[in-house]
């Protein structure tokens, strides 16, 4: 529920100041920084890691999602 209102309240305030909106499935996203749309999310995690020049790996693994 708490995602849902997260992505509504966000998607109000890009509309408010006419900012584009675009959506893409999982599979795109690990397919665009992987090169595999089959990823792995540890795979995902180390290629964010690699990319953005981190330190360290994105923390949780679901933080590689949201940052790919």
């Amino acid at each position: 529920m708490r995602l849902g209102q997260a992505r509504g309240a966000s998607m109000v305030a890009a509309a408010s100041k006419k900012i584009p909106i675009y959506e893409y499935s999982a599979r795109k996203v690990k397919q665009s920084i992987t090169g595999n749309g089959n990823a792995h999310k540890s795979q995902v995690q180390f290629m964010v890691k690699a990319k953005l020049q981190m330190d360290h790996n994105p923390k949780p693994i679901d933080a590689a999602d949201a940052l790919a």
